[in-house]
């Protein structure tokens, strides 16, 4: 989490986004964000977020990360909708990617922080015993996670959202999380068998898990 008066912030195509700690701040400066979405700024609290869907950019598509507030029964699925959402930062460059997932991640960590404790946020949409397997008072102690493809999904942008969970520093240097191949990791859900991904901490597991599923994987997971 932020420190208490800081503040992170980072630029994605059309709108910047900003975190310190407790309010997250969506602001759009420049032209295509104002012909898109429009000059006004949105502001809200961590408590507020029911869900983060994040896609990461590849040098063929756009990535996105989208916010769900509580109360908000808009929907908008694809890129080209998200382009209008005050919710949502279209990713347009490989440096919007890498820079707008570290502001997502402090979020996510900091959701993280305040599960079960002071943070009392609204239900997902997914069932809470599948979303928090293993919430103890002491928090959680680990998921063991397996991804297979959803009916219809592209196995290209499956393996690219799983090498991007590979990839994050958080995970990176993990030793309870696999270290797999581009080609390992297509060849196996090509071959419609579930792909083990290795034992996540709570803020890898909701990273992981929103990020694979924006590209079409089913994320099973198992507490450990």
């Amino acid at each position: 989490m932020s420190p208490s008066g800081s503040r992170i912030t980072a630029k994605g195509g059309n709108g910047q986004l900003s975190f310190d700690g407790y309010w997250v701040e969506i602001t759009r400066r420049g032209f295509f964000a104002r012909v898109t979405v429009g000059k006004g700024d949105k502001r809200f609290p961590i408590t507020s977020i029911t869900a983060i869907r994040f896609r990461p950019g590849t040098l063929i598509t756009k990535g996105f990360v989208q916010f769900s507030l509580l109360g908000d029964t808009t929907t908008k699925g694809n890129v080209d909708e998200l382009q209008t959402d005050e919710n949502a930062i279209i990713l347009d460059l490989p440096k919007h990617t890498l820079e707008i997932k570290k502001v997502v991640d402090q979020i996510e960590g900091a959701m993280a922080a305040n599960l079960g404790s002071q943070f009392q946020g609204p239900p997902s949409s997914h069932n809470s015993s599948e979303e928090i397997p293993n919430q103890t008072s002491k928090g959680i102690s680990g998921y063991r996670l397996s991804v297979s493809l959803a009916p219809g999904a592209d196995p290209v942008n499956v393996s690219v959202g799983i090498l991007e969970v590979l990839l994050e520093e958080s995970c990176r240097d993990s030793p309870n999380i696999l270290s797999l191949e581009y080609d390992e990791i297509e060849a196996a859900l090509k071959s419609g068998r579930a792909l083990d991904l290795g034992e996540f901490q709570l803020d890898q597991y909701r990273m992981a898990k929103q990020t694979i599923e924006a590209v079409g994987g089913q994320v099973t997971a198992g507490s450990v």
